[in-house]
């Protein structure tokens, strides 16, 4: 591919951020170095829109990979999100610090996230069932696989290109 068509793609990828946004996150400009990559990346997120978990569970996962990944870039634009959802400071403090989300459903659904990370997705029955039990159906597990794909995608990236927090991302 010649570099005029990887700039074509490059303003593709970050006019699509910025309408979505409102401005280009430091990330998007960063993972659009590769268009394919980007693409990749905002097509699936557009795609889990469609998903059974609600955009505020969606939201827990992400933290949580993102916290378990130590991706600090990720963690304010998912804490900004949180707080846009109605989590207040502190309770976003004690989430950032490794606390427990105070709904069961969001503790649930953060501590399969963190699971399928530590154990690379080899959950045993015994942890599917227990997750079963919590209200996370089958279909739902698979959409948290999904998210740790995408999260994993945003974290790595993040993390070799130390990305700068974009200002509408601090505080």
């Amino acid at each position: 591919m010649d570099t005029s068509t990887i700039a074509r793609e490059q303003q593709t990828v970050q006019e699509a951020a910025k309408e979505k946004f409102g401005f280009i996150p430091n990330f998007i400009k960063e993972i659009s170095q590769a268009p394919a990559a980007a693409q990749v990346y905002l097509k699936g997120t557009e795609i889990m829109g469609s998903a059974s978990l609600s955009q505020d569970e969606q939201e827990v996962v992400k933290f949580a990979i993102s916290r378990e990944n130590s991706c600090e870039y990720c963690l304010a634009a998912h804490s900004k999100a949180l707080q846009q959802a109605g989590f207040d400071k502190a309770e976003l403090e004690t989430l950032r610090n490794g606390g427990p989300f105070s709904n069961n459903r969001y503790q649930s659904l953060a501590e399969l996230a963190q699971l399928l990370i530590e154990k690379r997705g080899w959950l045993e029955s015994s942890d599917i069932n227990r997750f079963n039990q919590a209200g996370i159906s089958q279909p739902q597990v698979y959409e948290v696989i999904a998210l740790v794909g995408l999260k994993t995608i945003s974290n790595y990236v993040n993390h070799i290109a130390h990305t700068d927090l974009d200002p509408q991302l601090q505080g």
